[in-house]
C-alpha cells in the first residue's frame, strides 16, 4: 500500500509540474495581452474596446454612423468591431507565449517550482493507519472522479455548441451566441431611433458584458453536479495539503 501510495504522490507531483509549466506560459501570455485592446468595423465607425482581462469595456460610435451604416446595420458592425478586437488580443496573446517559448531556460526548471505550503514541514507517517485510509479514500475519488470525465465533457461541450439569444430587460438589445462566440447584436430599431448614442453604446456593452457572465454561470453549475471532481481541482491547488493528508509530511 506505501508503494501504491507513492506512486500516486509521485504522479500528482508530475502532473503538478507539468500544470506549472503550462501556467508559466499562459502568464506570458496574459502578460503580453494585458492592456487595452481595440478593434473596428470596415469603415471605422464602431470600436469596441477590450479590458486588459478581455472584458468589453467599452462601444464607441462615430457621430456620423447613423448615416453611413443605418440604424438597421449597427449590430452586424458591432460584432465586427467586437471581432476585430478579440482576435487582435489572441495574436497577441499567442506572440507573448511563443516569445517566452523561444527564451533560453524558459521552460520553468524544477528547482524554480518549490511545492507550495511546504515550509515549516516535517516528514510524516505514511504508513500510519489514518494515513493509509486516507491513500484509499483518494485513490477511490480519483477512481470516481475518472468515471465522471465523459459525462462532464459531454455536458461542457452541448452548453458550448448551444445556439442563445439573450436580451436585456427592455428587448431593446438581443445578443446571439453559438458557444462562446457572439454571432449577432439585434437592436430595437424604435428604440434606436429615439435613444443617443452614449446610451446605445453603454446598453450594447452591458449586454455583451452580461452573455459572458451567463456563460461563466452555465459552466460552474455544470462543474456543481461533480463533486468528486471539485475535489480533485480543490487537491490540484494545493498539492501540498494532498501529501498532508496522505502522511507523507505533517
Amino acid at each position: 500500500m506505501v508503494t501504491e501510495q507513492g506512486n500516486a504522490v509521485a504522479g500528482f507531483e508530475e502532473l503538478r509540474r507539468n500544470v506549472e509549466r503550462l501556467r508559466a506560459f499562459t502568464q506570458a501570455g496574459d502578460a503580453g495581452a494585458a492592456h487595452r485592446i481595440s478593434g473596428s468595423d470596415d469603415e471605422g465607425l464602431v470600436e469596441v474596446t477590450l479590458s486588459p482581462s478581455g472584458d468589453v469595456e467599452a462601444v464607441t460610435l462615430d457621430p456620423d454612423w447613423r448615416d453611413a451604416l443605418g440604424e438597421d446595420g449597427l449590430g452586424s458592425a458591432i460584432v465586427t468591431a467586437l471581432q476585430a478586437a478579440t482576435s487582435s488580443r489572441m495574436a497577441e496573446w499567442a506572440d507573448a507565449v511563443k516569445e517566452a517559448e523561444d527564451v533560453p531556460g524558459r521552460s520553468v526548471p524544477e528547482e524554480l517550482l518549490p511545492l507550495p505550503g511546504l515550509a515549516d514541514t516535517e516528514p510524516g507517517h505514511p504508513s500510519s493507519p489514518d494515513a493509509v485510509e486516507e491513500a484509499h479514500r483518494m485513490l477511490d475519488l480519483v477512481r470516481s472522479a475518472h468515471s465522471q470525465v465523459d459525462s462532464m465533457k459531454q455536458m461542457l461541450l452541448l452548453v458550448g455548441t448551444q445556439a442563445s439569444a439573450v436580451s436585456t430587460p427592455d428587448r431593446a438589445v438581443t445578443v446571439t451566441t453559438s458557444g462562446p462566440n457572439i454571432t449577432g447584436i439585434q437592436l430595437d430599431e424604435r428604440w434606436v431611433h429615439h435613444t443617443g448614442d452614449r446610451q446605445i453604446a453603454d446598453a450594447v456593452r452591458d449586454a455583451i458584458r452580461g452573455v459572458g457572465a451567463g456563460a461563466a454561470q452555465k459552466q460552474a453549475d455544470i462543474l456543481a453536479q461533480f463533486p468528486e471532481i471539485a475535489e480533485i481541482r480543490q487537491l490540484a491547488a494545493n498539492p501540498a495539503d494532498l501529501l498532508r493528508r496522505l502522511g507523507t509530511i505533517r
